[in-house]
């Protein structure tokens, strides 16, 4: 039976799940509740959801959250609220959806990045916002629907993110933060829209869409009546929207020094390095304002993650599947006694890990970038196969943090991936850095709240809160030899990739003509 403490509740709305977690003032969970949430795709390449939807998972997580945890709705201080990035959440003047949301992982815009590439602007956009364009970000989204849609956009008044759509409803208040706005229409040297961007963009008639812009560590307003009663909390607790996603598990994480950095085993596999100011090398990735005034995030993230294992188990792992099911053991725990017997290399074989519809966005922007396996022969088997995908995702880690390697000490990883024994172990010797992983598991959740906890004054920093919240279960170091062998095949895995950009776009091509040819 818990004590009557201040408690903090973070959302955290995923692609898939939409999930409440109760913390401590020390950071402990002491109850998660998850609703899923589905992906809607409605034609080829597309990704959406239906708004009120989410809306309703939140309420329904938080409420039962708050029965199964058995504390009273005074013992709440504050409400953290993040959620996946990107997309677009378009509501009306009266705070009504005009069209489910388009998620970050919708492939529909490739055609207008494809152009934009063509024309110069993603190269002229980098320039000023160091964020690159892909086909789930906001403003070729926007620009699509200008094209395919203009009733859509006739209708709407806001162009919201996941998070500013949850915290509209809890508190009635239009806005994102600095979190979200850094990726699209942001001037990252004066933090703030650049009107140049939104005219290059082609968005100028639609410039009133996009909201005020507020600190990631502002009160977004207060728990409104109607919401508090419904989820069964008292109205006016405050409300903090922001970080988005990947930066609220970089404060979950406790990245908040520079050159500390993590990775994200989820569907996206998300790679972020903390710094204090803007890194623009190479025309990938993604400047983002930290939670912090004076730190930035630089962001790597895979299109798809784990997406290509559960590929694989769907269409390679029935035998798999069915060993799990007869040890009585779960399927990810079967893979890792499978993989830990194979060796480094796979048997040769290398697998690039862009299985997305949308191509790849880093560390390189290719639409028609796609998942491959090089080196087969008959001397090769399904499990080396899967190990091939599990170190083809390590490559691609490495591959993103390639630029900024020498400035990280450790790579501290979260997610689902996180909890296997044996990928850590793999990607701390592809990449040579030490593998930390966190205790806990609700990281995104975790940094919303400690986030709100400062807004709040119940800590007097964010780096004050990780410090108290922050801990660690267990360390993997890199093994010097495998490390030798690793970097030899990394180098193949480069080139590999680098040979293929005409082959993915010849490949591209040549399936849009045969689709078409057939319709």
């Amino acid at each position: 039976m818990l004590t009557r403490a201040p408690y903090l509740i973070g959302i955290d709305a995923g692609t898939s799940v939409i999930k409440a977690v109760l913390f401590t003032r020390e950071g402990q969970e002491v109850q998660a509740m998850a609703e899923k949430i589905p992906v809607i795709s409605t034609a080829q390449h597309t990704a959406e959801q239906d708004m009120d939807l989410v809306w309703q998972a939140v309420k329904y997580a938080v409420k039962n959250l708050l029965i199964y945890a058995g504390i009273e709705p005074d013992w709440i201080v504050a409400i953290g609220v993040t959620g996946q990035g990107d997309g677009c959440w378009l509501i009306d003047e009266e705070g009504r959806p005009v069209r489910p949301a388009i998620l970050w992982s919708d492939g529909r815009a490739a055609e207008i990045i494809n152009k934009w590439q063509e024309q110069g602007i993603t190269k002229e956009a980098w320039k000023i916002n160091g964020a690159v364009l892909f086909p789930g970000t906001q403003a070729p989204i926007l620009q699509w629907l200008q094209v395919h849609e203009p009733e859509t956009l006739s209708k709407a008044r806001w162009s919201l993110y996941c998070k500013d759509w949850i915290a509209f409803n809890l508190t009635g208040k239009v806005a994102t933060d600095e979190t979200d706005a850094s990726r699209q229409f942001f001037d990252i040297n004066r933090r703030c829209y650049s009107e140049h961007l939104v005219d290059i963009f082609g968005l100028r008639d639609y410039r009133h869409l996009l909201p005020e812009i507020l600190p990631s560590n502002s009160i977004r307003g207060y728990l409104q009546p109607e919401p508090a009663r419904e989820m069964g909390l008292t109205a006016g607790v405050p409300v903090v929207a922001g970080p988005f996603d990947v930066v609220a598990c970089a404060l979950g994480l406790g990245c908040v020094e520079e050159r500390s950095a993590f990775t994200i085993l989820g569907t996206c596999i998300f790679n972020g390095v903390t710094l204090e100011a803007p890194f623009i090398g190479q025309e990938a990735g993604m400047n983002i304002c930290h939670g912090l005034p004076e730190r930035w995030l630089l962001g790597m993230p895979l299109m798809s993650g784990t997406p290509n294992l559960d590929w694989f188990i769907e269409n390679l792992g029935y035998k798999f599947l069915r060993q799990a099911e007869t040890s009585k053991v779960n399927i990810y725990s079967r893979l890792d006694e499978l993989i830990a017997r194979v060796p480094v290399g796979s048997g040769g074989i290398i697998y690039h890990p862009y299985i997305s519809p949308a191509g790849e966005r880093a560390p390189f922007v290719k639409t028609s970038a796609r998942a491959q396996f090089i080196g087969l022969s008959l001397l090769n088997n399904t499990e080396h196969l899967l190990r091939a995908v599990y170190e083809g995702l390590a490559y691609a880690i490495r591959d993103c943090f390639n630029e900024v390697l020498d400035k990280i000490g450790e790579i501290r990883l979260c997610g689902g991936g996180a909890r296997s024994q044996v990928w850590p172990q793999i990607i701390a010797d592809v990449t040579g850095k030490p593998v930390s992983i966190a205790k806990g598991t609700e990281f995104g959740a975790k940094g919303a709240a400690l986030n709100a906890g400062v807004a709040v004054g119940m800590y007097g920093s964010l780096l004050e809160a990780t410090r108290k919240a922050v801990s660690f279960d267990r360390q993997y170091l890199p093994d010097g030899q495998r490390r030798k062998k690793y970097d030899a095949l990394y180098n193949v895995y480069r080139l590999i990739r680098e040979t293929m950009f005409p082959v993915w776009d010849a490949l591209q091509a040549a399936t849009l003509f045969t689709s078409s040819a057939t319709n």
